[in-house]
């Protein structure tokens, strides 16, 4: 069967079940599962971060990009570092307050962007917690501007492994 989608693309739709997988109403084969695809996040430890203050619950990793999504906590009056993002990053700020920069102020129930090349310094003076999606790495910067550590993948991976709170994480690009 055709369909032809709202932009004009027409696709073929597979309209029949083979063995062993699912089908969705009229006949169009789900994708086979190989484990979870739903993480219970009260399961899953806090891990220490690299920044004094902070602690992170990782959920995928991608090795392709060098990002990663987490939920972040920082705690309130936390001695955050001057970072800059070099790939893109987005949140969702589910608890507390923070600041990125001395103009703005988000709330819980704020969304924020910032693309890559952008360079702050998060501030909270309550504490909060963010679904974080990096989409590359970010580096710590020195008072003179020069990198001193680089959290990217890998990084993430190596710290939530040494808490033991890593199986359920999805790897992208493992290779």
């Amino acid at each position: 069967m055709k369909t032809t989608l709202p932009h004009r693309l027409t696709m073929e739709v597979p309209m029949t079940a083979s063995a062993g997988r699912s089908a969705a109403p009229g006949g169009i084969q789900l994708t086979p599962r190989s484990g979870k695809d739903f993480v219970n996040e009260v399961q899953v430890p806090w891990t220490p971060w690299v920044m004094p203050g902070t602690s992170f619950k990782l959920f995928c990793v991608n090795y392709q990009t060098g990002g990663f999504t987490m939920l972040l906590k920082i705690e309130p009056g936390a001695d955050t570092r001057v970072y800059k993002h070099i790939g893109a990053s987005e949140a969702f700020l589910l608890e507390g307050d923070i600041r990125c920069n001395e103009i703005d102020r988000g709330t819980a129930g704020d969304y924020f962007y910032k693309g890559g090349g952008v360079v702050d310094r998060p501030r909270t003076a309550n504490g909060c917690i963010l679904f974080a999606m990096a989409h590359g790495p970010s580096v710590e910067l020195d008072p003179g501007g020069q990198v001193i550590l680089s959290v990217d993948a890998t990084t993430m991976m190596q710290l939530a492994r040494a808490n033991r709170a890593h199986e359920h994480v999805a790897e992208v690009g493992k290779i």
